[in-house]
């Protein structure tokens, strides 16, 4: 978690500053009709959100850097947030980061996704992880 928390709001801000009209409306639209699916689908639809943001940047190394990262995230203990993911809990904070990425304001982005990774991480600490 210390490493996505370095990453990640990173990615978030420079998203905000660099994302194609394109990206963003993916981003959006990531953010949009979780509501009844499965705790697998909602962990999957996570990682591409995710991903996408790192893709956002436009930034080559960057987005290696954010592969290399979800790799070790595979096989840390993220699969034992499925509960959190079937309530929806993190369907807010996206919407929170997707829209501070479409308005193009890197500290609210960078802000909303390290709110998002403090959750995730007070998450997982109640849960054991």
């Amino acid at each position: 978690m210390q490493a996505r928390l370095v990453l990640e709001p990173l990615l978030a801000g420079l998203a905000a500053e660099n994302a194609t009209g394109r990206q963003v409306a993916g981003l959006l639209s990531r953010t949009e009709g979780s509501d009844h699916a499965s705790a697998g689908d909602r962990e999957a639809a996570d990682r591409d959100f995710h991903h996408a943001i790192a893709e956002a940047t436009r930034n080559p190394v960057l987005i290696a850097a954010y592969e290399r990262l979800a790799e070790a995230r595979r096989g840390a203990g993220w699969e034992r947030l499925a509960y959190r993911f079937a309530a929806g809990a993190s369907d807010t904070e996206h919407r929170a980061i997707a829209n501070a990425i479409a308005d193009r304001n890197r500290h609210l982005a960078e802000k909303s996704l390290r709110h998002h990774l403090m959750v995730e991480a007070n998450t997982m600490l109640s849960a054991g992880a």
